[in-house]
């Protein structure tokens, strides 16, 4: 067994505990880990969402998606996006599913609200 969760997972971390963890948080990611199931505590969990959301949701994304994405963010139409960004309002669509897709955003608002920043009216 210990084989076959090495060939998986060389170092053998499972997750993160916060350095300031309480006992029965850290018992209770002891117990999570040894089930198999990855542990993220909330300090840990917030600076990985942090860190995923800058940098790798960004990475993801084209220069062109992360443009169409700056303006939806703003609240803008397609129209709008298109006339700024001189495209298509149909090339717009497929950049902004395309966004939605990559940042697990379900609709403009949800994208709005992980960039923190309120819709335009």
């Amino acid at each position: 067994m210990t084989a076959r969760a090495s060939t998986r997972n060389p170092a053998g971390a499972r997750g993160c505990v916060d350095i300031d963890a309480d006992g029965p948080e850290l018992a209770r990611a002891v117990v999570a880990a040894g089930r198999g199931q990855a542990v993220l505590s909330g300090p840990a969990l917030r600076q990985l969402y942090d860190g995923l959301r800058a940098d790798d949701l960004g990475s993801a994304l084209t220069e062109r998606e992360r443009e169409v994405r700056s303006l939806m963010e703003r609240g803008l139409p397609d129209k709008v996006i298109a006339e700024q960004l001189v495209l298509s309002v149909r090339t717009v669509e497929k950049h902004a599913g395309a966004v939605l897709r990559k940042t697990g955003a379900r609709n403009r608002t949800e994208l709005a609200a992980m960039a923190g920043r309120p819709l335009l009216r």
